[in-house]
């Protein structure tokens, strides 16, 4: 290979940096689907609600297991819940980009 030897590592460096954040995108949306389908079945399997006390009940055991599941606090866990309810309802399409990684118009050195 010609050249210099630490321009190419620079280059080949920011193009697997590159990558990284399309495969997170993507994981991103394995997340989503994962989370939606664990809160539709824990719901299903919980039955009819009959108070708001059962419904907040159920909505914090869905909140700490998805977040036990991740090891990142409730907090974190309700967030990731929101942002699935919200991706698979009123953003398919976000969702689908997320799941196709992000739009490559060019690459580091081109």
């Amino acid at each position: 290979m010609s050249g210099d030897p630490a321009r190419w590592q620079a280059e080949l460096c920011l193009t697997v940096l590159s990558g990284t954040a399309g495969m997170e995108a993507m994981f991103a949306a394995v997340k989503v689907h994962a989370a939606s389908g664990y809160d539709h079945a824990a719901q299903t399997i919980a039955g009819p609600i009959t108070s708001p006390q059962e419904q907040t009940a159920q909505d914090m055991g869905i909140v700490a297991e998805v977040a036990c599941a991740l090891t990142v606090s409730e907090r974190m866990g309700d967030a990731l819940l929101g942002e699935a309810h919200r991706l698979t309802t009123t953003l398919p399409l976000t969702l689908a980009a997320l799941e196709a990684g992000p739009f490559r118009g060019s690459t580091p050195g081109s």
